[in-house]
């Protein structure tokens, strides 16, 4: 830095910069209110005095034009989840050419979170700098303009808020997780970050309103500005069980993707989904449910005792192998009173509904005291085939 005049922060009183008192009443007299009002206010060297800065409002100031006014602090209450275009326009005002001035940003716990120099500025002219602050979730940051030279200078941010709405927050664990329904989109944002560290978790939660395959799907875009973005999708069943996941990598910035999810198998029960990123992203989450043709069987008919009646001559559909939080529905039972004497002649379809190649089940007959008396075996029956 020129002169070697430091950026630093300092809590000296302030001084400010010597001026001719007339000339300062004459100016107050002709500025408008609404600019003077737009005027930094002193002193504001510190993150507790630190002045009020909206989105998309600015403020004038002096820097640097005193001994100790060295640093000009600026307190913010993001307005939404985005990136912060944070802009200021310093105008030399020393008699230094190659002056040097900083501009910082830090987020509601003082932790710095952007910091961008303006070096060799010539007497007399203006410059601008611009400093991007990626993935801030909605929190209150503070903005420094910091020089040992003078500087008049106008500072002023806008966010650039994702197209996609934000999920309910909290919504980070299986106790909060937010609904969702099937065949709904629902937009979210993951990544995103606050004083208090940052959002790297979604859950939703589900009642599957029929047996089938989940469909999962998530479009993120990466809202950050870090290529190769990754995140995660995850599946858990009604007791925190993984069920299903898949992974998305190297995203780029801005880019797209979708990713899916299948989840096959599954009882109507209620389900879990996770979108987990560390990298910020938008995104939206779906499901939908593709449901067997066949109808389900009345449960329980796991055992004897709960066998559902059938009738000689009518077929009767169901669904074996679906799976809750609380297992696998292994057996249908069914029983019959037969209508006469003679052979039995019974027949069952499967259709693999699973996504797994080489599907066996067994067909079993008993009498009335539960000895068995007939079974068939039926193996390796593709996926999406029926036999």
């Amino acid at each position: 830095m020129a002169n070697g005049a430091p950026l630093h922060a300092t809590t000296m009183p302030t001084r400010f910069p010597t001026c001719p008192i007339g000339f300062i009443v004459v100016l107050a007299l002709l500025l408008p209110l609404s600019v003077v009002s737009q005027s930094e206010s002193e002193s504001n060297n510190s993150f507790e005095t630190a002045d009020e800065l909206a989105a998309a409002a600015s403020l004038k100031g002096a820097v640097g034009c005193g001994d100790s006014d060295t640093d000009d602090y600026f307190q913010s209450a993001l307005p939404d989840d985005g990136t912060i275009r944070l802009s200021i326009t310093y105008t030399n005002n020393s008699n230094d050419s190659g002056a040097d001035a900083g501009l910082y940003a830090y987020d509601s716990r003082g932790n710095q979170i952007g910091v961008v120099g303006t070096v060799n500025v010539e007497k007399g002219t203006s410059v601008t700098a611009e400093l991007p602050v990626y993935c801030r979730a909605k929190d209150k940051v503070y903005f420094r303009v910091n020089s040992g030279y003078c500087f008049a200078y106008t500072i002023t941010y806008v966010m650039d808020v994702p197209e996609r709405a934000a999920d309910p927050e909290p919504n980070n664990g299986f106790a909060t997780a937010t609904p969702v329904t099937a065949g709904k989109a629902t937009e979210g944002r993951i990544g995103y970050r606050t004083g208090n560290g940052i959002d790297t978790d979604d859950y939703y939660a589900t009642v599957l309103p029929d047996d089938g395959t989940v469909k999962l799907s998530v479009t993120y875009t990466n809202t950050g500005n870090d290529g190769g973005a990754d995140a995660g999708l995850y599946a858990y069943d009604s007791r925190g069980n993984q069920i299903g996941v898949v992974g998305t990598v190297n995203l780029g910035v801005i880019e797209t993707v979708t990713a899916e999810l299948p989840v096959y198998c599954r009882a109507r029960d209620t389900v879990y989904f996770r979108v987990n990123s560390a990298y910020c992203f938008a995104y939206s989450l779906k499901y939908e449910m593709d449901v067997p043709k066949r109808a389900a069987d009345p449960e329980p008919n796991v055992s004897f005792a709960t066998a559902s009646p059938i009738v000689a001559g009518k077929a009767t559909e169901g669904r074996i192998g679906y799976r809750t939080g609380n297992g696998i529905d292994t057996d249908d039972y069914y029983k019959t009173v037969l209508p006469d004497d003679g052979t039995i002649k019974l027949s069952i379809a499967y259709t693999n509904t699973s996504d797994d190649s080489g599907a066996d089940a067994g067909l079993y007959a008993y009498d009335s005291r539960g000895n068995q008396i007939g079974v068939v075996g039926t193996v390796n029956v593709e996926k999406g085939t029926t036999t």
